[in-house]
């Protein structure tokens, strides 16, 4: 009988949980340098988690590009992945995706910077949800890549880029577009087809394995880069009484 009772508060807890609603985008920046350092801004003051996408050149064919950190209103993002150029001829772009858990904490004039080496593009997103926003999976493709899959749970938001250029300057963004289930948001270059990246997102997965793709686009030095933000799975109202009553109920039957 006590297990019973326990098992039937479990159970009732468990149907209790559920995500609260779809995961709020509350805005998106494009921002590049041609030869530095990138400062834009972005209100995150009303956010629950800030994500940053970065992506730039080799550094004049000596392979040493790459983005040094990122800050929000003067404080450090976290670094979720992070793709250092490598000495070839057709792998010479740095890449990176950043985050910061509630930027509303930190938010002040919404000063958004990349300290990077040498000339690069970022796009950041804002998002917001019911419950707690943290990082799923994510991950970044070989060399040439248009396609990168993440294993999401559902109702989750992932966002992917084609990031491009770097091998004899072929970062022409004319023809690309993100495959079904990404919707395409757009992209930048820098200068003559020097770098860039084409950008797509999903609001709203279902749980398993996914290919996230593009389409178009010249591949020499290319890869893709995605990551999943999901939303906690918090209690419905009266889940916490279901679950506090059958305990007290065991309690009593034991004594």
């Amino acid at each position: 009988m006590k297990k019973a009772l326990i098992l039937a508060s479990a159970v009732a807890m468990m149907a209790g949980l559920t995500a609260q609603g779809a995961i709020i985008e509350n805005g998106t920046v494009f921002a590049q340098n041609g030869n530095g350092d990138i400062t834009t801004t972005i209100d995150g003051s009303a956010s629950d988690m800030l994500v940053v996408f970065v992506v730039g050149e080799h550094g004049f064919n000596n392979t040493d590009g790459q983005c040094v950190d990122i800050t929000y209103d003067g404080v450090s993002l976290t670094r979720i992945l992070d793709r250092n150029p490598i000495a070839s001829g057709t792998d010479t772009l740095y890449g990176d995706v950043w985050v910061m858990e509630n930027p509303s904490a930190n938010h002040v004039a919404g000063t958004l910077f990349a300290d990077v080496t040498t000339r690069g593009n970022l796009w950041a997103v804002t998002l917001s949800g019911d419950g707690a926003l943290s990082v799923g999976d994510s991950g970044f493709s070989a060399t040439g890549g248009n396609s990168q899959s993440l294993t999401t749970a559902a109702g989750s938001y992932v966002a992917a880029a084609l990031n491009l250029g770097g091998a004899g300057n072929t970062a022409g963004l004319a023809g690309i577009s993100a495959d079904s289930p990404l919707t395409s948001r757009g992209g930048q270059e820098n200068g003559s087809n020097w770098d860039g990246h084409f950008i797509g997102t999903l609001n709203g997965t279902t749980a398993g394995t996914t290919a996230y793709s593009f389409t178009g686009g010249n591949l020499a030095g290319a890869f893709t880069s995605a990551i999943e933000i999901k939303e906690a799975v918090i209690p419905e109202p009266g889940t916490f009484a279901l679950l506090g009553l059958g305990i007290v109920t065991a309690l009593i039957l034991r004594r």
